[in-house]
């Protein structure tokens, strides 16, 4: 039964207590399909080298941002969330709207219509944001695992800080290495 498995998975990491959890995310989806669950989001490719044929599909949300902002906050743990490494200013724009806005503004309705009527920026501690993963890999499937101008990520941020609904909870984090400056 799902149910039980998730009850489960809850009981567990609220004995763990785990400080952060992260969900990693690559490229290819857009900020509102990650943030709906699997049964109402669109299957999406993360990289030029996956194939869609009668044996392998395109990828698709095990859950939703919003799912794991629910498991964060149920279980007291700062979520670290990989947004799609080739969203664009408008896409930041919605996901400041979707963590702080109020219920009658564009995302922060969507997340309402979700079950979470607070701002999760009033209801977590932190919200880690990272921009893809390994944008600078251009081995195999990271190829397409986000942007690397070294603007991108400047620019993504100075677009969320200068959102009404930014809040200082909201961490920012670029797709690097941490055993590489060069890369990161």
């Amino acid at each position: 039964n799902p149910t039980d498995f998730l009850d489960d998975l809850v009981n567990v990491l609220s004995n763990v207590r785990p400080g952060v959890v992260r969900q990693l995310q690559m490229g290819g989806s857009t900020v509102s399909n990650s943030i709906l669950p699997r049964a109402l989001s669109a299957s999406y490719r993360s990289s030029p080298s996956e194939s869609c044929n009668p044996y392998r599909g395109p990828g698709a949300h095990a859950y939703g941002l919003h799912q794991f902002y629910e498991l964060c906050e149920t279980i007291d743990a700062e979520p670290w969330f990989c947004l799609p490494g080739t969203l664009n200013p408008e896409e930041m724009a919605q996901f400041m709207e979707y963590v702080g806005a109020p219920t009658n503004v564009g995302m922060g309705a969507l997340r309402a219509g979700l079950g979470h009527a607070a701002p999760w920026t009033r209801s977590l501690r932190r919200i880690h944001v990272e921009f893809g993963n390994e944008a600078w890999n251009w081995f195999g499937p990271y190829v397409a695992g986000g942007f690397n101008r070294m603007d991108y990520w400047s620019n993504l941020i100075a677009v969320a800080k200068s959102s009404p609904y930014y809040t200082n909870n909201v961490l920012f984090h670029a797709a690097g290495q941490n055993f590489d400056a060069y890369w990161a």
